[in-house]
């Protein structure tokens, strides 16, 4: 009996943090284009950089494909010999050129494992107190095929024609925040897709696939620093993404550059940029903000004795201080952009920008985030209102009135709160702003 209950162990205790990762939010931060705008603006190489010409995907590809078929091969070498757990793409999908602009755009995504229903639209995002003149307003669902389009709805977007003149920055900006809009759902072989099928990604590793959004949840997160006894028990923990989106995305952005497609050398970086900012975020960073190890198994034993109360508290009180601190922040960084002391963002602990290397989001933004994690449950804890973070029988998601989150804070919890909830956002975004910088400087000294 005794021998049973050990061999239980380990598969409890994964169901128990696969039922954690199972109802977290694919989403970190909602507004980083905002959250990187001061990082950009203080950057000379993206201030002064001279108006690039609009280029379709296809227009690039079909230029560009020869060469490309290199690139994305050796690529995807570097992907096998360098990341952890790595699912190889099938060499029946590498790159191979076409004049037909359509069929390279096919053969592109699969190549380069993105989502092949996405648009891949010429736009930028209309930032609040800039000018649209002679600009078209286009709506989100003209950009992608979602059907949940909460994420991009209170967004302006501007379209842009082929060939037409654009700010780089606006291209870096809009481009920063694509990746939540299609770039990564559908790829693992249980979504539903065709695609999917095909990628070799395998089966979806966390997440619930039956929710549209939650599908890109482990190109987003990486779990890079939990305990020996966590991945022992817990493999699919390792399978995330993140570096693999940062990497390719470079290697794109420099080629771009390298060829005088400046368009999209400054959007594959804003692509690269997101996965960075995403890992600054520690919900996406550690399985679960505030609990030792220790606290897991414990929870997890009384699972194993049929008391699965906490385990279920557990899970929920995770999700709604997730959903609570991204809503948080979504809303403080509105408030704050364009205003004076808005550059807190990037001169909070501002420090020497170091060297950009393919460990960095690993090894440095990750852990970053994962340092906070602790602090960043206890001030959640103690600044949100209680039934947001501390009432386990309530669905944060489904609580209304979350859009006055801020006004809230302020009314129950006071102007403290709003100072510390500030303070540590800034705190959480400094990993995504130094090694931001460090991604786009990288990128442009091969220009």
């Amino acid at each position: 009996m005794l021998k049973r209950f050990k061999k239980m162990i380990p598969i409890l205790f994964a169901a128990l943090l696969l039922a954690l990762v199972y109802v977290v939010t694919a989403f970190a931060w909602s507004e980083h284009q905002m959250i990187l705008d001061p990082m950009f603006k203080s950057l000379p190489a993206v201030v002064k950089a001279k108006p690039v010409k609009a280029e379709t995907l296809g227009s690039f590809l079909v230029a560009e494909g020869k060469n490309l078929e290199k690139i994305l091969r050796s690529d995807e070498e570097w992907n096998r010999k360098n990341l952890k757990n790595y699912r190889a793409l099938p060499d029946a999908l590498f790159f191979k050129a076409s004049a037909d602009q359509k069929l390279a755009i096919k053969r592109f995504c699969d190549a380069a494992r993105i989502g092949d229903r996405y648009y891949y639209s010429l736009y930028i995002r209309k930032m609040p107190k800039t000018s649209s003149a002679g600009s078209a307003i286009v709506k989100g669902s003209d950009l992608t095929y979602l059907k949940d389009l909460s994420d991009i709805a209170d967004k302006t977007y501007l379209r842009v024609l082929p060939r037409a003149s654009v700010s780089a920055m606006d291209v870096l900006g809009s481009a920063a925040d694509e990746p939540d809009m299609g770039i990564d759902i559908g790829l693992f072989e249980d979504n539903d897709t065709a695609q999917g099928k095909k990628l070799n990604f395998g089966k979806q590793p966390f997440g619930n696939p039956n929710l549209e959004y939650s599908s890109q949840a482990p190109f987003h997160m990486g779990f890079y620093n939990e305990s020996g006894i966590v991945y022992a028990l817990a493999g699919f923990l390792k399978e995330t993404y993140p570096e693999y989106r940062i990497h390719q995305f470079k290697v794109l952005s420099e080629y771009a550059f390298k060829t005088g497609h400046e368009y999209w050398g400054w959007r594959f970086m804003g692509w690269g940029l997101h996965y960075i900012s995403d890992l600054s975020m520690p919900y996406h960073s550690v399985v679960l903000p505030g609990v030792s190890t220790a606290k897991m198994l414990w929870i997890n034993t009384k699972a194993m004795a049929g008391k699965d109360q906490a385990k279920k508290d557990a899970v929920q009180l995770v999700s709604n201080r997730h959903g609570a601190l991204e809503k948080y922040e979504k809303y403080a960084v509105r408030d704050l952009f364009g205003k004076k002391g808005a550059d807190i963002l990037i001169t909070q602990g501002k420090t020497t920008v170091p060297v950009y290397n393919d460990n960095v989001p690993r090894e440095n933004v990750s852990k970053m985030a994962a340092k906070q994690a602790k602090e960043t449950d206890k001030i959640l804890v103690e600044c949100m209102p209680q039934k947001y973070v501390n009432d386990p029988t309530v669905e944060f998601d489904y609580l209304p009135g979350t859009d006055k989150i801020m006004d809230t804070v302020l009314k129950e919890k006071g102007q403290q709160c709003i100072g510390k909830m500030n303070a540590q956002g800034a705190l959480l975004f400094k990993p995504a702003l130094l090694y931001g910088e460090s991604y786009i400087e990288e990128i442009l000294k091969k220009k």
